[in-house]
């Protein structure tokens, strides 16, 4: 192998993280890695929670469709991070000479970091849902067994007014859940202190029938223990369209529910 060919293909193994600071020069090979770092992500946190629902720990992303999904919301992220970056970099571009190095290296430390957190997050949370759509555990337009949590409270660490009001409508259904989203917002604390858990009365109950032979946990194939149609299921539990706009959009109307019920 030459020299070029050993550098190109580490720049294409490289993490997400080390690709947006390093000046986001290669698009598609970003997307490859955040699908590579998803996939991780999501697999490590399936085995986590079918071994915490009473499983074996067993999981195995062998499901094309979901990797599909995997590789079009790495897509996503990949086009939104260079595009931003890039805008930011072109701005920094217009500052004097001596400020210009400083403020590039702030960008894309900022950048980097929030990506990595984005696709770590997106990474539990879809597998945490998933788990409990695809055994069958729970009906996705109809219970309510998921809590958003807020984890910081303390002086400087409290949550905001956003994520407050995410958290005053708990619990919510998986579909309304996967509406909102793993992040509630970009840049804030909360990005790294607020998550989604499955009711813990749910989990319990969840362990006893494992145990009893009354429900089989899915390893990551293609055929769910679920009933009906994946695809139909699939199409209930989609974040909302429109980016951080429509997320917000779909605060709203949780604030404003609330707002009527007080």
């Amino acid at each position: 192998m030459t020299l070029l060919n050993a550098l190109t293909e580490a720049f294409a193994e490289a993490t997400p993280y080390a690709q947006v600071k390093d000046g986001v020069k290669d698009r598609l090979a970003l997307r490859d890695a955040i699908y590579r770092q998803l996939k991780q992500q999501y697999e490590r946190e399936a085995r986590k929670q079918h071994k915490a629902l009473g499983g074996d720990g067993k999981f195995v992303l062998d499901a094309q469709w979901k990797q599909k999904e995997l590789m079009q919301k790495a897509r996503v992220m990949a086009d939104a991070v260079t595009k931003t970056t890039r805008e930011r970099l072109e701005k920094i571009e217009q500052l004097p000479k001596e400020q210009q190095a400083a403020a590039r290296a702030a960008t894309l430390q900022h950048k980097a970091s929030q990506l990595d957190d984005l696709v770590k997050s997106e990474g539990r949370f879809q597998a945490s849902v998933d788990m409990l759509a695809h055994s069958g555990i729970a009906d996705v337009k109809k219970a309510r067994v998921m809590y958003f949590r807020t984890l910081g409270t303390e002086p400087g660490r409290s949550p905001c007014g956003v994520c407050m009001a995410v958290a005053a409508g708990n619990p919510y259904t998986v579909e309304k859940a996967t509406s909102l989203g793993a992040k509630q917002h970009p840049n804030c604390i909360d990005v790294w202190e607020a998550e989604w858990q499955a009711d813990p009365d749910l989990r319990k109950n969840t362990r006893r029938q494992v145990r009893d032979g009354e429900v089989t946990l899915w390893g990551g194939q293609s055929k769910t223990p679920a009933k009906g149609k994946v695809a139909e299921r699939q199409a209930k539990m989609k974040r909302a369209e429109g980016g951080w706009k429509g997320v917000r959009r779909e605060q709203d109307k949780i604030i404003k529910r609330q707002a009527r019920r007080s």
